[in-house]
């Protein structure tokens, strides 16, 4: 009777670690590099919202959450915001420390060729300004050439973060 017992134990323990794994805790991760998409989601959980268009040529919305053109002359800006409505203008929810990492599309890091900066830092709303250093291979018909890959973590929960990426199109 206590074998049985133990056993039914651990398998309802077990279900409800794996029921808690799989039910999106506080971090949202997007598989491939790709963004949290802007989807049509009503009130609920908080997501990643461009404020800007960007380009649009060349931006594939399933991987990126926007796109924009960088050059040397013209930083390249994302307006990003974190809401439970789909807009930046209701919903904000809460204050979120910014980091993005640029790479390549090969995933190499290129911290020596561009530079970004968010401002506000906390913030949310929150702006990532993207300048060329050094040297960045060009776009051929306006595609991505390089990705921001950001996370936002949550200034008074800072294991609650979101993450997304920016497509890059150096001009």
């Amino acid at each position: 009777m206590r074998f049985t017992l133990l056993c039914a134990s651990t398998a309802l323990a077990a279900g409800l670690l794996l029921s808690a794994c799989s039910s999106g805790g506080g971090s949202q991760s997007i598989p491939g590099g790709g963004s949290q998409a802007v989807a049509p989601m009503g009130h609920g959980l908080p997501h990643l919202v461009a404020m800007n268009q960007g380009a649009s040529s060349g931006c594939p919305s399933s991987k990126y959450l926007v796109c924009i053109d960088i050059s040397k002359k013209t930083p390249g800006t994302a307006s990003i915001c974190i809401s439970t409505t789909g807009n930046c203008s209701s919903g904000l929810v809460g204050e979120w420390n910014w980091k993005t990492v640029v790479t390549n599309l090969a995933g190499k890091s290129e911290k020596k060729h561009i530079k970004n900066a968010w401002s506000p830092n906390p913030g949310n709303p929150s702006t990532d300004t993207f300048t060329e250093k050094g040297k960045v291979k060009k776009s051929k018909g306006g595609a991505v050439k390089y990705v921001g890959n950001v996370t936002a973590c949550e200034v008074t929960n800072p294991s609650s973060c979101l993450t997304t990426a920016i497509g890059l199109i150096p001009q």
